[in-house]
């Protein structure tokens, strides 16, 4: 409610008949939030804090019809079969449901059609927050446009371990004061054109080992520590246009919690760091429930690891699951046994009714903002806004800023139109990795400018493919690598695989002019220092692919700079 020295204050000033409207509406939405949480039934609240993995058409009406979920996450799909499916959802929920999606690389990663904009590593070495504002303008177009409200971006974790299996260029770099501004800029573009913003992964994933995919991973260091690295970014954002949501990691958080508890468990954590020493009264999202860090602190209980962060502080429970009669991962199952434990700890007195109304309250609170109190359902003629050529003029603008020539030592840039190219490309995961799709446009890209033979090596190529490659090396006057080095769930992440090491050492011997290109990791160019032009264009998104394409054929400066220390 307006205090009365701001009434005052308005009224003298001459505001009050422009904000007037503005209360009014804020009047609405509290009505709307109280209202409906009155005439919540005890499940109906559980189900709020639910928000499941939308699988199938079928599996979605029955998490919608029967659970009643207060939300749901997409992944890879068709921008119009999810933006119809989504409308139909909506049309038979009592409440509207708030819709999520993993969009850190833009929408385009996981909706054909849409911008596939370049990570936020890629965003760092440009170190311009005007374009990272950008990214976030773009993402939340695009997403709204779907029927997406929340964003689960920015990732807010310095990159400081190169040793980091999961971050990595998902990070903007190592510097907390970069990631702090652009991670304000990309939550104030993402917030202003409609989207809800997630810092994620609190307190900080960056200075780990582990996949907290796989295992429970410690996040070293004293609270003094901490707060000059791990946490600036968080507390920056948090006293500034804070976002609307945070998302906490699944890591044991040494310097505030003694016991090894993942943070999305520890009310220590939650309740008294986030939410009383950083004053975050918005929503707290959990990482997925059906990671082995969480499930492991749960004793393989999935139900239990529902239950342990709602008491810990959280309020939307992201990717309940639990294992079907097949032993098969299911949101589903994770929804009805999350519900029943809930309940009974409800019953129990171990969980407060009123401790569920607060989280329920900020979900609805969320859907007013996003003006779901008013209509859930998405006209199909905005998706026409998908990848329009403004949006991919921007993805390239961004790319070619973010291209880092590393070393060019002999020098081999720019490539001349008389030099004989040869090209071989490798990745070190074949399919489209944990955050981003599968792409390869740097070949007929650089097709378009220059012609040349190409050789595609397997993850453990075969001794034909080798041959080929080293009969390529020989012909040329100058080969380029193109390395798609991806981040993903399992060993190796982001790496050079060690028999592609090999083989490039047996190219270099047959040919020492070698242009190498990694989209993805800047870490695994460590690895390759001897060769004597190096290139990092962060991640393989069509805008990067193509841009790295044309720059080799340019005089124009490479302005891109590594933010993160790649020796190791």
């Amino acid at each position: 409610m307006i205090s009365r020295r701001l009434f005052s204050l308005c009224a003298l000033g001459g505001l009050w008949p422009l904000l007037q409207p503005a209360f009014a509406l804020a009047r609405v939405h509290h009505n709307w939030v109280e209202r409906t949480l009155a005439g919540l039934s005890l499940e109906a609240k559980i189900g709020q804090v639910m928000m499941p993995m939308l699988e199938s058409p079928e599996e979605g009406r029955v998490l919608v019809e029967r659970f009643g979920v207060g939300g749901l996450i997409i992944y890879r799909t068709g921008a119009r079969a999810l933006a119809e499916q989504l409308n139909a959802l909506q049309a038979l929920s009592a409440v509207p449901l708030l819709v999520s999606a993993d969009f850190e690389r833009g929408v385009g990663a996981y909706i054909d059609g849409a911008t596939d904009l370049p990570i936020a590593m890629a965003l760092g070495a440009a170190g311009d927050a005007a374009l990272a504002r950008t990214a976030g303008e773009i993402t939340a177009r695009e997403a709204r446009a779907l029927g997406v409200h929340v964003v689960f971006a920015p990732v807010l974790d310095v990159n400081n371990n190169p040793r980091n299996p999961i971050i990595n260029v998902r990070s903007f770099g190592q510097s907390p004061d970069l990631v702090s501004r652009l991670g304000a800029a990309y939550i104030a573009g993402l917030e202003a054109q409609g989207a809800m913003a997630t810092a994620k992964h609190f307190p900080g994933h960056g200075n780990v080992s582990a996949d907290t995919h796989r295992e429970l991973a410690a996040l070293p260091g004293n609270l003094v520590a901490l707060e000059q690295v791990e946490l600036k970014p968080f507390r920056s954002v948090l006293a500034g246009r804070a976002p609307h949501g945070v998302m906490a990691a699944h890591l044991w958080v040494q310097a505030i919690d003694p016991e090894p508890v993942p943070a999305t468990c520890s009310s220590r954590v939650i309740e008294g760091f986030l939410r009383r020493q950083l004053g975050f009264g918005g929503l707290v999202y959990t990482d997925s429930l059906g990671m082995g860090a969480v499930i492991e602190y749960a004793k393989g209980d999935y139900a239990r690891a529902q239950l342990l962060a709602l008491e810990a502080g959280c309020d939307v429970l992201v990717i309940p699951t639990g294992l079907n009669a097949k032993g098969e991962h299911s949101p589903l199952v994770g929804v009805e046994i999350g519900t029943k434990a809930i309940k009974t700890a409800l019953r129990a007195g171990r969980l407060s009714e009123a401790r569920l109304d607060r989280s329920v309250r900020r979900i609805l609170e969320a859907k007013a903002w996003a003006g779901l109190d008013r209509s859930s359902q998405v006209n199909l003629a905005g998706l026409a806004i998908l990848g329009n050529p403004a949006h991919q003029q921007a993805a390239e603008r961004i790319a070619r800023r973010a291209l880092t020539l590393v070393q060019d030592r002999v020098p081999l840039l720019p490539l001349a139109p008389e030099r004989r190219l040869g090209v071989v490309s490798l990745t070190n995961f074949e399919g489209a990795g944990a955050f981003g799709r599968d792409s390869d446009e740097f070949v007929p890209a650089l097709g378009q400018l220059r012609p040349f033979e190409h050789v595609r090596l397997s993850l453990v190529p075969t001794p034909a493919e080798l041959e080929t490659a080293r009969t390529l090396a020989r012909g040329c006057d100058v080969l380029v690598v193109a390395a798609y080095l991806k981040v993903f769930v399992g060993d190796n992440s982001a790496d050079l695989a060690p028999a592609h090491l090999k083989a490039l050492e047996d190219l270099r011997a047959v040919n020492p002019r070698i242009v190498f290109i990694s989209f993805g990791s800047p870490y695994a160019l460590a690895a390759v220092r001897p060769l004597p032009t190096l290139i990092c264009a962060y991640d393989d998104s069509k805008a990067s692919q193509v841009s790295a394409a044309a720059a080799l054929v340019s005089d124009r400066p490479w302005s891109g700079r590594l933010p993160v220390s790649i020796e190791r």
